[in-house]
This record gives structure tokens, C-alpha cells and sequence, in this order.
């Protein structure tokens, strides 16, 4: 009725992050977060895959990524949908990647920006180290961050880092 980005903007985030408060309370098993997660994936690679391409001739490129031990893909996902809605090209390369793996891909393909989500408390890397990485790696590109991982401390990020509090400062 709403569309799939103002269903997402005004109800699926704040459902799961319901969902994750119930998960770490114990008021629901882990299991119901991990189907209602699912649906909610599959919903959204049919989205991305029903877009046409319409890629503008000022179109950008972006890299998507999640670091390794980061399994919080709804997110990400959901960025993909909104990046391509609006005519930029993306390289979707999902959750649980290690870093260093993205040097092969980014001289190949040349993004102009490199958007990670950092979510889970459990990752091994700090948010500090995953964007000190990413900028001396790419200092040509924009770094685009967003996560709970990304506010927790006061953390000065490199000049090339740029946070996203919501989903509304990618759209912006």
C-alpha cells in the first residue's frame, strides 16, 4: 500500500529492532527473528531484481559490503534497493566479507563510494579499524558508514568517512 521504501523507512526498521530487543531479552527464540529476517531478505532481492536498469549518465558507482563476522544483511540490502532505484550503478557483494578481499574488486571496478554496515557487537573488528582500513585502502573513494557498531563510541573517522545516521542520509 505504501510502497516498499516507506513501508521500510516507517515500519520494517523499527519492527526489527523490536525484534532484536525481544531476541536479547529471551522473550522470543532466536529462531522467529531468523524467519521473519528471511522473509524480509527475499522480499527485498526480488525488489532489486524486478528494477530496470536506468542508470543516468551521472550515475555512481558503489561497492557494497559487510565485514567479516558481520551478519546483519537487511540493511545493506536495503541500501542496494534505494541506490539502484535511483539510477547508480552497485556491486552487491554481501555479508561476511573479509577487507582485504575488496582490493582486487575495487581496482577492477573503480566505485565511488564503499558502503558497509557495522551492526553486529560480536564482529572482531572495530568500527575505528574497519574505517581506517577502508580510507588508507581507498582514499579515493567515499566511505559510506552506517550501524549501531558506528555510534557507540566518540570516534574521530578519517576525512573521506562519512557516517549515515538513517537510511534518510543515503536518500539525501
Amino acid at each position: 500500500q505504501f510502497g516498499l521504501e516507506n513501508t521500510f523507512l516507517s515500519l520494517v526498521f523499527h519492527f526489527l529492532a523490536r525484534v532484536g530487543v525481544m531476541w536479547q531479552t529471551g522473550s522470543i527464540n532466536p529462531a522467529y527473528e531468523h524467519f521473519i529476517t528471511n522473509l524480509i531478505r527475499q522480499k527485498l532481492f526480488v525488489a532489486v531484481d524486478a528494477q530496470p536498469k536506468n542508470q543516468q549518465a551521472a550515475s555512481r558507482k558503489f561497492l557494497l559490503f559487510l565485514p567479516a563476522h558481520e551478519p546483519h544483511e537487511i540493511g545493506l540490502l536495503f541500501a542496494n534497493y534505494l541506490i539502484r532505484s535511483r539510477g547508480h550503478h552497485t556491486s552487491y557483494l554481501g555479508p561476511n566479507l573479509p577487507m582485504d578481499d575488496l582490493n582486487p574488486v575495487m581496482s577492477i571496478y573503480k566505485a565511488n563510494y564503499v558502503l558497509t554496515v557495522l551492526t553486529s557487537a560480536i564482529s572482531s573488528q572495530s568500527p575505528i579499524h574497519v574505517a581506517n582500513k577502508l580510507s588508507s585502502d581507498f582514499p579515493q573513494a567515499t566511505i559510506l558508514m552506517a550501524g549501531s557498531q558506528i555510534f557507540q563510541a566518540n570516534i574521530n573517522f578519517p576525512k573521506n568517512v562519512k557516517l549515515l545516521h538513517t537510511m534518510r542520509d543515503l536518500i539525501d
